[in-house]
């Protein structure tokens, strides 16, 4: 957004161009905010700089998260729009553009991870449990079992337990 020699808020680019940008929600979300923020620091700090740089702030968290594509295609929008309307400096925008150009490429990735076929899903059910390790990790006996029971229940203060409930051992082969 510019101010005119008045004050007033006014956009950078022709009314039509302004009007369509804010067809979608998220910029006008940010738009709104952006002009709450400013509006309401201008009257109780009465300083033009701090209203901007205030406003900047709350633009920028306004904008949706870069998560889906929804919201990755809104925050371009948002992004676009504060660069056209002097709300976000260029260098700003353009890490923010980068960012954005990143989540697609990530979103995009686990869209396509999570087309795997039901033959890919299969072949992965049909692999044994350790097939990465050389050996399988040998079961603990009976008596090691029993060891690390009373071990678990003394450190939690239920050894009295154990001893007042004589159960009787079992084998298990």
């Amino acid at each position: 957004m510019l101010l005119d020699s008045c004050g007033n808020l006014r956009p950078q680019h022709g009314k039509a161009d302004h009007r369509r940008a804010l067809q979608n929600p998220a910029v006008a979300h940010c738009q709104q905010t952006w002009e709450r923020v400013y509006r309401s620091v201008l009257k109780y700090r009465k300083s033009k700089a701090l209203a901007l740089f205030d406003a900047g702030v709350a633009f920028r968290e306004a904008m949706p998260l870069l998560a889906g594509h929804e919201n990755i295609s809104d925050f371009i929008a948002c992004v676009t729009y504060g660069m056209e309307n002097l709300v976000l400096m260029e260098d700003t925008g353009t890490k923010l553009l980068y960012a954005a150009q990143v989540a697609l490429s990530a979103n995009r990735r686990t869209k396509r991870s999570k087309k795997t076929s039901q033959s890919d899903l299969k072949a992965i059910d049909t692999l044994p449990l350790h097939h990465n390790s050389e050996k399988t990790p040998p079961l603990a006996t009976t008596i090691e079992n029993k060891r690390l029971i009373r071990i678990n229940r003394e450190n939690k203060g239920l050894a009295g337990a154990e001893s007042s409930q004589k159960q009787p051992e079992t084998a298990i082969f």
